[in-house]
């Protein structure tokens, strides 16, 4: 068996592991991104990278007869499930995206409800609740939720343009 030759410089893992771009890359980098941009809003729009989402969420809250609450009883108080939406005035009023309700077990960690609510149309401009559905008389018992803390959080979704936001922060709420 051959003996290899010792290579003439030590081995150094880490070297030549980055390498500078090449030209051809720095070049068609750019139109890349700019082929990939997501019309949002106007056509005639100045041809750049969208930089901010064309909605957000502003806050997820718990009602219970339109007032804020985060105590509910099991049995007898109505838990509404609101998402307060914020949505750019250049959006095309014609797009549709969906809400995703979510309660949380907070102890486990494991979702409880996970509710969609599809084909929304958005308020260009303003902010706006969504609720799913008709939760205006579900109790904690009817959404299936037994004694517990939880936290609601929420996502947005525009499948068309690919685009989803989700909730900062959740809203903790236990039921007794």
């Amino acid at each position: 068996m051959a003996k290899s030759k010792p290579p003439s410089e030590p081995f150094d893992p880490f070297t030549n592991l980055i390498q500078p771009a090449s030209e051809d890359l720095k070049s068609t980098l750019p139109a890349a991104i700019q082929s990939r941009r997501k019309k949002v809003g106007d056509p005639a729009a100045p041809d750049r990278v969208q930089s901010e989402p064309p909605f957000a969420i502003v806050a997820v809250k718990t009602l219970c007869k339109d007032e804020a609450r985060s105590v509910f009883s099991w049995d007898e108080d109505a838990l509404e499930l609101v998402i307060d939406a914020a949505v750019a005035a250049g959006l095309d009023p014609a797009i549709r995206f969906d809400a995703n309700f979510q309660v949380v077990d907070y102890a486990t960690n494991n979702v409880r409800k996970d509710i969609w609510s599809r084909g929304l149309r958005p308020r260009p401009g303003e902010t706006f609740p969504i609720r799913p559905g008709d939760n205006g008389d579900m109790t904690p018992e009817r959404w299936g939720l037994s004694v517990g803390l939880y936290l609601f959080r929420a996502i947005l979704e525009i499948k068309e343009l690919h685009l989803f936001c989700s909730s900062q922060q959740g809203a903790l709420f236990r039921v007794r």
